[in-house]
């Protein structure tokens, strides 16, 4: 137990500083989710095209209990950087207390070592820190999955144990996919159903209580479905005054809108998740990919430690229950739009397969020196030694990573948190200024981080697709259910979003090391005659910087770093 706690209190700390200090990486959590979380705390914020009544989505649902915990923690947090603080932070508390339920299940099942080689995994992989306390729904699907991985883990002979087992696993399951993201089901649904048909306990099943099983999970699966598409449609319909099935949907523009579908965003060749992969987990992401041919091995040697005594039904179960991690990524990796968010549901199993598998490498390792008649300790300090070298140098790699993300690219946030703090308060209420941003559009970390009184305005630069705009702002939250002019689902630029640079008060902008490129963007921070600069920070610039040197802080490569400066500027009075 003493192990237990000292592992969730390890989690915990790490998540509380993922929560204050990593990055917000991808602009759609901010559009999508901390906006409109922000429209229904504080009544305004930016609107995409998703959350217009026409498309519809967006679950309000989802949006509205986060906002309820902002709201709830924006008694005690005394502003809105606090409060956007402050729900990361439950963020990470969240995911602490699914991942320890996890770390529990992996020490019961697989022994003590291979429950340290998961921790460490968790801990201190880049992975875990970028996406266990990001506001998207493939966060909250991670943490519905990982509950839903403890109990695919957990065996049990006695009947209410497996009834209880199968609820809770087909319960977190449908959670994750309806409320969070529907895709997330594809990590856990397709094995689970196998073992419904294959196995009873840790043997095969018996053929004649095939349908009976089949029959007790189809009921529990439209019991849980009824249970929680009810309140949703409920509250989307309060939301968007007309009835809408949003996970549906989800679906129904991702799957099969062939002309129209998430790929005008962009496509990414093959690789995409195996980079991503190597760069968030490094070694453990190649252990993770490996597990399948060396628990195999392990198993046909009989040398997999903790398991030495398993029947063949029972180890085919284990590989089976650690399978759907392939299932997502071949899934995903065939789509030709790529997002490094859409692996945030598998990542704790990456740091699961990939302990698994280090722990038979053990076992299969000692099996060889056996063979040699090395003595028995050479054996096991061979043993020791091999962990021991993998957890340091995946240790090592995955600081390195996470202090290049944390020092090279949080200039963003922190130059609107200086804009937050330190900008004179208006007296007049109907009075605002504007913060401009052009090409930096995508970097903008939400209405939690711009004074009241000031609203965020357009740039033209040279981006030509669709901008957010304002929510309607009428009486209560009118804007959810009025449909907005200038929305379009096809990427389509839309004129109305951009002001002239002399409606601009404030204007946050990037200027890169190289020269002037041409378009039709310009250079705000050297144009002393109308801007001030009021602060800049150093924000690396990636197109100039060597690939590693980017990817990874190593001291001695710091001179080799080419930086640009991320300012907040001021307009000139004349």
């Amino acid at each position: 137990m003493p192990r237990l706690v000292l592992g969730a209190i390890l989690i915990l700390a790490a998540r509380v500083l993922a929560g204050r200090y990593s990055a917000i990486s991808d602009c759609d959590e901010v559009f999508n989710y901390w906006e409109p979380t922000h429209f229904l705390q504080h009544g305004y914020g930016f609107q995409t095209w998703e959350y217009s009544p026409v498309y519809a989505i967006r679950s309000w649902f989802y949006v509205g209990m986060h906002t309820l915990l902002a709201k709830v923690l924006d008694l005690f947090s005394g502003d809105k950087v606090a409060t956007f603080y402050a729900v990361r932070i439950a963020f990470g508390l969240v995911s602490a207390l699914t991942e320890s339920q996890l770390h529990s299940v992996v020490r019961e099942t697989f022994g003590h070592e291979t429950a340290f080689i998961f921790l460490m995994g968790l801990v201190f992989s880049t992975g875990m820190f970028i996406s266990s306390t990001a506001y998207l729904p493939s966060t909250f699907a991670m943490y519905t999955t990982t509950l839903a991985l403890s109990y695919v883990l957990k065996q049990s002979s006695r009947g209410n144990a497996r009834a209880t087992r199968t609820v809770a696993i087909v319960f977190w399951t449908a959670v994750g996919a309806l409320v969070g993201w529907p895709f997330s089901a594809s990590a856990i649904a397709a094995t689970f159903v196998l073992e419904v048909v294959l196995f009873q306990g840790e043997g095969l099943r018996r053929p004649r209580l095939l349908a009976a099983r089949i029959g007790r999970v189809g009921s529990v699966g439209l019991g849980v479905l009824v249970a929680i598409l009810g309140p949703m449609i409920f509250v989307d319909y309060k939301f968007y005054r007309k009835l809408v099935v949003v996970p549906w949907n989800i679906v129904a523009y991702n799957v099969f809108a062939s002309d129209k579908g998430p790929n005008i965003y962009g496509t990414e060749p093959w690789w995409f998740y195996f980079a991503n992969g190597l760069l968030n987990f490094n070694l453990l992401f190649i252990l993770s990919l490996a597990m399948p041919v060396i628990l195999l091995v392990s198993f046909a040697l009989k040398t997999f430690p903790s398991r030495t005594n398993a029947s063949w039904a029972g180890n085919a179960l284990t590989m089976l229950q650690l399978s759907g991690l392939y299932v997502h990524l071949a899934i995903f990796t065939a789509q030709p739009h790529k997002e490094e968010r859409f692996l945030f549901v598998v990542y704790p199993w990456i740091c699961l397969n990939a302990a698994v598998a280090l722990h038979a490498c053990r076992g299969i390792l000692e099996s060889l020196l056996s063979a040699f008649n090395f003595p028995a300790r050479i054996k096991t300090a061979t043993g020791k030694l091999l962990i021991t070298t993998v957890i340091t140098l995946f240790f090592l790699l995955s600081l390195c990573r996470t202090l290049a993300l944390v020092n090279y690219y949080s200039a963003p946030i922190n130059v609107y948190k200086h804009l937050y703090y330190n900008t004179p308060s208006i007296s007049h209420p109907n009075e605002t200024n504007s913060v401009c941003v052009g090409k930096e559009w995508y970097r903008f970390p939400s209405h939690y981080f711009i004074p009241r009184n000031h609203r965020v305005r357009f740039l033209r630069s040279d981006f030509r697709g669709l901008l957010p705009k304002y929510f309607f702002e009428g009486e209560g939250w009118a804007g959810t259910y009025v449909v907005p002019e200038g929305m379009n689902e096809e990427n389509r630029e839309e004129m109305d979003r951009y002001v002239e640079e002399g409606e601009c008060n404030y204007l946050v902008d990037y200027d890169d090391a190289g020269e002037d490129n041409g378009g039709v963007e310009r250079r705000y921070v050297r144009d002393g005659e109308r801007w001030e600069v009021v602060v800049c920070e150093k924000f690396l610039d990636a197109a100039r910087t060597r690939r590693l040197s980017r990817a990874f802080w190593v001291p001695w490569e710091d001179r080799k770093l080419v930086w640009g400066q991320y300012c907040l500027l001021k307009k000139r009075t004349t």
